[in-house]
């Protein structure tokens, strides 16, 4: 079953947008509460906490996913890999502590858990290093996720090729071969629109035959468990960084 989610800042859902297109929908709301109510009245079911890292406290990632429980809406989460360490550990949640609330709780709200997550990035870093330590990033957390027969799909990012950046998941053939590589059912592809079509022009003006001038090939698409699909920005136009 398809479901359609809609992302949102833990600002935003706490009350405390930073953005000045945030506030203003804040305050055409009033309250967060209102706002989730509209979303699910025009058929949003899901709510995709937007940037929740490791280091995010723990009570916070509670206050999060009560908020969008209590609304009659399922979470999923956009995590970011920003601690070490992880040695030892014999559950997701110790490597993990804000999603400990939705892991403890998700049965009585949801069938199972989506967390959208970006491999690892640097700038002037060997590409093939980057990709080994994603690689074995999401191995090690599939492991704790299958000892505690959790039903958590990781999702992979496709991500924009940006110069000077190394980004081991820039573009179908990065991110399908690092989920290839991970070689696991908790292991999918979370394909950003925006991101593709960002790659799309950037071949385009190049005059290069890329394949992604077309659609991705039928092996992305069937490794694909979550997409992200860009709104209006701030101007009332489609945007997206070149």
């Amino acid at each position: 079953m398809k479901k359609l989610g809609f992302s949102l800042s833990p600002e935003m859902l706490l009350g405390r947008p930073e953005s000045i297109l945030g506030a203003a929908v804040h305050a055409r709301f009033g309250h967060t509460r209102l706002l989730l109510k509209e979303l699910k009245a025009r058929g949003v079911s899901s709510i995709e906490i937007r940037n929740l890292p490791q280091s995010a406290p723990e009570d916070v990632g509670a206050r999060l996913v009560e908020t969008v429980w209590q609304a009659g809406l399922e979470v999923s989460v956009h995590g970011r890999a920003d601690r070490a360490g992880e040695a030892g550990a014999r559950d997701f949640t110790e490597v993990y502590p804000p999603v400990k609330e939705l892991i403890k709780y998700y049965a009585a709200h949801q069938k199972d858990i989506i967390m959208v997550i970006h491999a690892y990035t640097g700038d002037g870093d060997n590409v093939g290093e980057l990709r080994e330590r994603s690689v074995g990033l999401l191995r090690s957390w599939v492991s704790l996720a299958e000892c505690g027969e959790i039903p958590l799909r990781f999702a992979l990012e496709l991500t924009r090729r940006r110069a000077g950046k190394e980004d081991p998941a820039a573009g179908v053939e990065g991110v399908l071969g690092l989920v290839r590589e991970v070689n696991s059912p908790y292991v999918g592809i979370a394909w950003d629109m925006g991101h593709y079509y960002a790659n799309v022009l950037k071949a385009r003006s190049s005059s290069r035959n890329s394949a992604e001038q077309e659609l991705p090939a039928r092996a992305f698409l069937e490794h694909t468990v979550h997409t992200h699909i860009h709104g209006l920005g701030a101007r009332g136009k489609f945007e997206t960084k070149r």
